[in-house]
This record gives C-alpha cells, structure tokens and sequence, in this order.
C-alpha cells in the first residue's frame, strides 16, 4: 500500500491528489488493513475511516500470476474480494475504529 499524503502534510503538497487513478491491484481489504494500522498508531482518541469505493474490490491482475494468492483463492474479485474487504473492516471495528463507507457507483450495480 502506498500513501500518497500524511493527515498532516501541508495543504499544497496536497492540491494534486484528485489527478491519480487506480490501474488494477485493487485490494479493498488490505488498503484498510494499513491505514486502521496508521490510524492505530495515532495518539487521537476517536479513530474514523471513511472508506471511498465502488463496491467491487478487484484485484484484475492477480489471476495472470499463479505464484499469488490470497487465503488460497486465486483471484481477488467477486465474492473473494467481498468477503476479504468485510473481513478487514470487522476487525478494524474491534479495534475501536469506526468505518463508514461512501459508495460512488450507481446505485443499481
């Protein structure tokens, strides 16, 4: 997981943001999974994620590299990805932090 910007980075090294895109590698839970472990490491009390997402944690280029996996699964899509996604932001909750999800597509898909 790369983080592009600190919480308290200067504001102008931050105007840029909205210009990156995501290519693939698409792994809801464990983008998660590192920033609660950030978040985890912050001396605030109240701890909150908003989480923003499409709904569909794909991992599209897992499937051509037989050497990953994910819990045994092959691919990271569908249901796998799901499950894994739910997974994480339950433990997350566990450990005190509250997770809200903001979906941004359709609401149909």
């Amino acid at each position: 997981v790369l983080l592009y910007f600190n919480y308290n980075d200067n504001i102008k090294s931050c105007e840029n943001i909205f210009e990156y895109f995501a290519a693939g590698n698409n792994r809801d839970g464990l983008a998660i999974k590192a920033t609660c472990d950030a978040l985890l490491d912050r001396e605030e009390e109240n701890k909150i994620l908003i989480v923003l997402s499409d709904g569909k944690p794909n991992d599209v280029k897992i499937g051509n590299d037989r050497t990953r996996s994910l819990r045994g699964e092959s691919s990271y899509k569908g249901m796998v990805g799901v499950k894994d996604t739910a997974l994480e932001e339950r433990k997350e909750r566990k450990q005190g932090i509250l997770v809200q999800g903001v979906i941004t597509e359709k609401e149909k898909d």
